[in-house]
C-alpha cells in the first residue's frame, strides 16, 4: 500500500548505508511503535514491506545491491 512505499523510502533515505528487507521491516516498526504479538503478525508485516520494496523497485526509487542469503539488500536509487 502507500504508506508502506513511503515509509520504505523513508527509512531508506534516513540511513547512511544500504539495508537488508529485515532492518527496514525492524526500522519502521519501532518508528511506528508497532509490537507484534505474534510470529504470524510479525511475518505478514514483513511480507508487507517486502511487497512495498518490490514496488518502489519497479518505480525504479530504490535498488537491490545485494543479498545476504534470501534477504534483499537495498538502497535509494541515485539519480545520474
Amino acid at each position: 500500500n502507500g504508506e508502506a512505499k513511503v515509509h520504505v523510502l523513508d527509512v531508506l533515505r534516513e540511513s547512511n548505508k544500504p539495508l537488508q528487507t529485515n532492518e527496514i521491516s525492524k526500522m519502521i516498526a519501532n518508528k511506528k511503535s508497532i509490537e507484534f504479538e505474534n510470529d504470524l503478525d510479525s511475518k505478514n508485516f514483513h511480507k508487507s514491506v517486502s511487497t512495498a520494496l518490490k514496488n518502489v523497485l519497479n518505480n525504479n526509487l530504490v535498488e537491490k545491491v545485494g543479498t545476504k542469503g534470501l534477504i534483499g539488500i537495498w538502497k535509494i536509487k541515485e539519480v545520474n
